[in-house]
């Protein structure tokens, strides 16, 4: 694929546009781990504080000390409800559902990106005077092999026959 491919901008900005998104996502990942570990090692601290109530409650020997440690088991677990904490035990949430949402939506980017390329790039092939001028370079194109051929090989006969029928066509006789 060279620079003046109508399709070379488009696919090299498109794959920019996927890193960029990658390394985004990542760096979010990375946050989202580094936040659920702080809530996983908070969780664990106040489930190990809990634990360490029930002897306590057991223990205690005035009905007052016994309200003071259920007050603090209850703020305990609201806490624990408050950072999402359930009976069972947490289970780490896959990322895999952000990943299979980024790359559909990549896929979609690309695929669009290209179908509009292509379709801009069918109009204008359609225009005639773009069709008049790739045709004349295609004809220029001919004729500098043709004559590069014939200062290789003056006897070469189809470098003969291409530049005298342009010569005959344009009724006049080629540059040298």
């Amino acid at each position: 694929m060279s620079l003046n491919d109508p399709m070379a901008l488009p696919l090299a900005i498109t794959a920019l546009a996927a890193i960029v998104a990658f390394f985004v996502i990542r760096g979010l990942d990375d946050e989202r781990d580094e936040q659920k570990d702080s809530r996983s090692a908070r969780i664990d601290e106040l489930l190990a504080e809990k634990k360490g109530l029930k002897p306590l409650l057991e223990g205690a020997s005035t009905e007052e000390e016994r309200q003071e440690i259920l007050e603090r088991g209850r703020v305990l677990l609201a806490e624990l409800d408050a950072l999402g904490h359930t009976r069972t035990t947490a289970s780490p949430r896959s990322s895999k559902g952000i990943w299979a949402f980024t790359l559909l939506i990549s896929a979609l980017f690309i695929g669009g990106s290209i179908k509009l390329v292509q379709q801009e790039s069918q109009e204008r092939m359609d225009d005639p005077e773009t069709t008049a001028r790739l045709a004349n370079m295609k004809i220029q194109k001919e004729l500098e092999a043709a004559r590069d051929a014939l200062e290789e090989d003056p006897t070469d006969i189809d470098a003969l026959i291409v530049l005298t029928r342009r010569a005959l066509l344009t009724e006049t006789s080629p540059p040298r």
